[in-house]
């Protein structure tokens, strides 16, 4: 997507949007989670479904990626959300998800592509925390650019080399 911003950005708008939604996750607990290929699904009281991108390039390989699978059902979804700030890429994943979960959809909500629904002109910048391929090129039509937040550097490829796994 072009230029990266510096990783000391990452723990920085991670703090601020636990300490904007833990409150709000506060009460609530989940009722589902999918840790997926490419992204990461939770599912909260009421229904709600928050994403997040799995960094799966960044995990161990295996077949266990979290040693809590199985167990999260049902907690607290303000204990997962926290996990948003861990180092583990999965762990991390899953608190994202569990913040997106809990924000509330506003009343005006469409299933309008979400790109036509932004009010993105020429004069902004798009900053993306991950890469959400279908929204790349609309918003970067519409604006002077985009910039994808950069992946912290402890989640970057770990695979031996000659491994052929992808």
């Amino acid at each position: 997507m072009g230029q990266f911003v510096t990783e000391g950005l990452w723990p920085m708008i991670i703090d601020q949007v636990c300490d904007l939604l833990l409150p709000v996750a506060a009460g609530r607990s989940v009722g589902d989670i999918r840790v997926g290929l490419g992204y990461t699904a939770v599912q909260v009281d009421g229904g709600s479904c928050g994403l997040a991108y799995t960094f799966r390039s960044a995990t161990d390989e295996g077949c266990c990626v979290n040693r809590e699978a199985g167990t999260l059902m049902g907690r607290r979804a303000s204990d997962l959300a926290e996990w948003a700030r861990s180092s583990d890429p999965v762990a991390s994943a899953v608190g994202l998800a569990t913040l997106n979960a809990v924000i509330d959809a506003p009343a005006c909500a469409t299933d309008a592509a979400l790109s036509s629904q932004l009010d993105v002109t020429s004069n902004d910048v798009v900053g993306m925390v991950g890469y959400f391929g279908p929204l790349v090129e609309p918003l970067r039509r519409r604006s002077q650019g985009a910039a994808r937040l950069r992946t912290p550097p402890q989640w970057r490829l770990r695979r031996a080399s000659g491994s052929s796994c992808r």
